[in-house]
């Protein structure tokens, strides 16, 4: 999915769940993205997205902040407060609904967002939710922008692909909740990454940049080829606040395509520094070019191959 898309409000899933249930959100926490298709036409182009969540919700609290331009009620944690003008680049207008908990009862808030000159929320309903109800958030994009669904991948299966792309390393720390994404057929992001992996390992990367010293962590996988991400095989993700925000390829840099011609190479580049250098769309690094080929050039340097397995090409 085009980065600027609704990625963005899979991490406030995320984030969500966390806030709820805390050290069991691994373990109780979900979230299920639904494919949207026009199915009156041949190709089933994808008109959409659904995403659900069992987070803490449209409370009080997060609704004003989400009414509130520039917030930064999730600052702590890496939201910089423009999510949702971000989706609506994407999407003429999302629908939200959500039933939270709030001193032991449960509400519902249900509204339309559309980017106008007057009235972007529509309430559509507020107040005491249905007995026996679940605390849920369901937040449906509609009015796919033409340029960006054009760059959206279409074929079953890509989408999953996209979505693990996206958040490598929340999966590779091992604390996040089941993500399933839904385009006809179930998938369980997060056992595709685990059934992938071969073997891993974490290591730090010492680097002086504009004179100062910085550590970044570089998670090294060698995964099964079925998690390819696109053109190239090998890839490395610099990353902020636990998801990835620059991704590319490394075959060129390794001077190889398959890892004991079978598997590939991830490696992940995560610290303090980089979530402090992240841009306030999370699409890009507040750092020079220069900056940004001193890290690079330190993940090409690490001799991952030698742990991980021997570099031979072809597929």
């Amino acid at each position: 999915m085009p980065r600027s898309s609704n990625g963005g409000y899979e991490h406030n899933s995320i984030q969500a769940i966390t806030e709820r249930l805390g050290d069991k959100a691994q373990g109780l926490g979900r979230v299920q993205v639904t494919v949207l298709r026009d199915l009156e036409k041949d190709d089933l182009p994808i008109i959409g997205f659904e995403i659900e969540d069992n987070g803490v919700g449209f409370t009080e609290e997060n609704y004003r902040s989400f009414l509130t331009p520039d917030s930064r009620h999730k600052e702590r944690r890496g939201g910089k407060g423009v999510g949702r003008l971000a989706w609506l680049k994407v999407f003429d207008r999302f629908d939200v609904d959500s039933i939270y908990l709030d001193h032991g009862t449960l509400y519902r808030r249900h509204f339309h967002f559309r980017l106008t000159d007057k009235e972007q929320v529509e309430i559509v309903e507020e107040g005491n939710a249905e007995p026996n109800s679940q605390v849920l958030t369901r937040v449906t994009f509609r009015g796919f922008d033409p340029r960006f669904a054009a760059r959206c991948p279409s074929k079953k299966g890509s989408i999953a692909l996209r979505l693990l792309l996206h958040f490598v390393p929340l999966f590779i720390a091992g604390n996040a909740p089941t993500v399933v994404i839904d385009d006809g057929d179930p998938i369980n992001i997060e056992a595709l990454f685990a059934d992938s992996i071969v073997t891993q390992r974490t290591t730090p990367l010492d680097l002086e940049i504009d004179g100062e010293s910085v550590v970044i962590d570089l998670w090294s996988l060698k995964c099964n080829k079925t998690v390819r991400f696109g053109a190239g095989y090998n890839f490395a993700f610099l990353t902020a606040n636990n998801r990835s925000v620059i991704d590319y390829s490394i075959d060129d840099q390794l001077g190889l395509r398959l890892l004991d011609g079978e598997y590939i190479y991830l490696g992940s580049a995560s610290g303090e520094y980089l979530d402090k250098h992240v841009n306030s769309e999370r699409t890009g690094f507040t750092l020079d070019s220069s900056d940004i080929d001193v890290i690079k050039r330190a993940i090409a340097r690490r001799d991952f191959i030698g742990n991980l397995g021997n570099a031979k090409s072809g597929d």
